[in-house]
C-alpha cells in the first residue's frame, strides 16, 4: 500500500469512528500526575474527556477507567475539555464495555 493510500485510510478511519457518549469517573495519567476526570465520550480512536486542571496540547497521558487503559496524546483543549486521540485503537468490546458501565446502550449517540 502506498503512503498516499494508508494516510488516506488513517484520515477515514479516525473519521468514521461513532462516538459514544458517556458520562463516567475515569483517571489521565501524565508523566508528572494523575488526573482526576470525567470521560465525556469515547470511540475506538480517541476521547473526550473533562478535568478541573486539563493536560497541555502534545501531552502524552493514558486513559485510565476501570480495566481499560489506553495511552494516547492529547490533541486539544477548550476550557476544561480535551481530546485524547490513542495510540492504538480500541476494540468494540472495550468501548461497549465502558458504554455499559457509563449505563448507555451503546447506540452511537
Amino acid at each position: 500500500m502506498s503512503l498516499a493510500a494508508r494516510i488516506q485510510e488513517l484520515f477515514q478511519d479516525r473519521r468514521s469512528d461513532e462516538r459514544e457518549r458517556v458520562l463516567i469517573a475515569a483517571f489521565l495519567r501524565t508523566e508528572r500526575e494523575t488526573l482526576r476526570s470525567v470521560l465525556l465520550n469515547l470511540s475506538r480512536a480517541g476521547a473526550m474527556m473533562a478535568s478541573v486542571s486539563p493536560p497541555e496540547v502534545g501531552s502524552m497521558a493514558t486513559l485510565v477507567c476501570e480495566a481499560l487503559e489506553a495511552p494516547g496524546e492529547v490533541k486539544w483543549v477548550k476550557g476544561y475539555q480535551f481530546g485524547l486521540a490513542f495510540t492504538r485503537r480500541l476494540d468494540e468490546q472495550q468501548v461497549a464495555a465502558i458504554v455499559a458501565l457509563a449505563g448507555g446502550k451503546g447506540a452511537g449517540r
